[in-house]
């Protein structure tokens, strides 16, 4: 906790300082791609589409998958990997933009140059497994008959970041949240343990997207 914890704030110190060298009024932007890297940790991917709503707000949808590596990963010590799965999300973030020049971007419907934010979102985990299980023997031969294992999981999260856009559309947005899982159908997971995935690592989720605005 205390690396991620390392991590956001060099990103934030980062965005700060690149926020100083803006000087020229960029041009108002309404889109953004983003995806975070830390993603990649626990072999998923997840790609946001941002688009800017009127009074200082946004909604983003996110898709991905997860468990690219699962049959190399799950029995090692790598860690907890993420099983086979498409992860989808729906988020609505409000701006929070300090200074005059961020505050008119936002006012007409802009991405600000640097602002923090906070989210409501909500996501949708379909993931599954497959298993052997044994169905008997003949002699010393093991007869096993091949399962697959469904889950879905739904959660909502309240996230806090920092999100910067330059000039020429450069995106970097860390941030850290909380994750309330709300509904898990299957045999994984339950309400107290929610297990990994894309959009969230346990109770949290953390990260910084780096992407481009348009």
């Amino acid at each position: 906790m205390k690396r991620n914890l390392l991590i956001l704030l060099a990103a934030m110190l980062l965005a700060c300082t690149l926020s100083a060298q803006e000087t020229e009024m960029p041009r108002l932007r309404h889109n953004s791609i983003t995806t975070s890297p830390t993603t990649f940790l626990g072999d998923a991917f997840l790609l946001t589409y941002e688009h800017t709503l009127p009074h200082h707000s946004s909604l983003e949808v996110e898709l991905g998958g997860q468990g690219f590596r699962w049959n190399e990963w799950h029995a090692s010590n790598l860690g907890p990997a993420t099983r086979p799965g498409c992860v989808a999300t729906l988020g609505y973030k409000i701006y929070l933009a300090n200074g005059a020049k961020n505050r008119a971007i936002a006012n007409a419907g802009g991405l600000p140059p640097l602002s923090f934010f906070v989210k409501g979102r909500l996501s949708f985990v379909h993931q599954w497994s497959t298993y052997d299980v044994p169905r008997g023997n003949e002699g010393w031969n093991l007869i096993t008959e091949r399962y697959t294992f469904h889950e879905n999981d739904l959660s909502l999260a309240l996230i806090f970041g920092e999100q910067f856009v330059t000039k020429h559309g450069f995106v970097a947005a860390p941030f850290f949240g909380f994750c309330i899982p709300l509904w898990i159908d299957g045999p994984y997971h339950n309400i107290s343990n929610p297990g990994n995935s894309a959009a969230f690592w346990g109770m949290t989720t953390w990260g910084v997207k780096l992407g481009w605005a348009f």
